[in-house]
């Protein structure tokens, strides 16, 4: 009989401790909660070293992504010949823009770095008898070359390309058409 006590007795203190293991109480966590706290963790994003002054901004001497030509679009103008120039409005017109339709280039290279793909630029202009432009499809700047009405006519520069851009691809782009 001292066994069978044994055993109950066993038997009990391993139910009671059960028993007090699982009925700790647990903290309760609100789940919005949990999130914003992961959230307040994974933001280390400073904005100080990005914001401009307003003296900078007044100026002009902001940088940007777009080039000169194109800002500075409405401030050229065309002088008409037997004009005095004296009345801004008559003195100006429209400049012609450049005709662009679907068409192909061929892709050289992809990069999320302005300056590796003004590089790039620089170097296939060097290079290729062809107009060279830099793309910015978020979040890649793409250094296409030529302006293509057709894929075959992609194609044919495509293998001129490869000599020195084995990576080179076709792609479809809107293109300069030629006056």
């Amino acid at each position: 009989m001292r066994a069978g006590n044994r055993t109950v007795r066993w038997g009990a203190l391993l139910f009671l401790a059960g028993l007090l293991g699982c009925a700790a109480p647990r903290p309760r966590v609100d789940p919005q909660e949990a999130e914003w706290a992961r959230l307040r963790e994974m933001e280390t994003f400073d904005p100080a070293p990005y914001r401009e002054s307003w003296d900078s901004l007044r100026s002009g001497a902001r940088e940007h992504d777009i080039p000169r030509e194109l800002r500075d679009l409405r401030a050229r103008s065309v002088r008409r010949p037997g004009t005095s120039g004296r009345s801004a409005s008559s003195s100006r017109t429209s400049v012609a823009r450049p005709t662009y339709r679907d068409g192909y280039r061929i892709q050289i290279f992809s990069t999320p770095n302005r300056q590796e793909a003004e590089q790039k630029r620089i170097e296939a202009l060097q290079q290729l008898a062809y107009p060279v432009y830099v793309v910015f499809q978020s979040p890649y700047y793409r250094v296409h070359v030529g302006d293509f009405l057709t894929r075959a006519q992609a194609q044919r520069a495509l293998s001129e390309v490869r000599l020195r851009y084995p990576s080179a691809w076709v792609v479809p782009d809107r293109v300069r058409v030629p006056d």
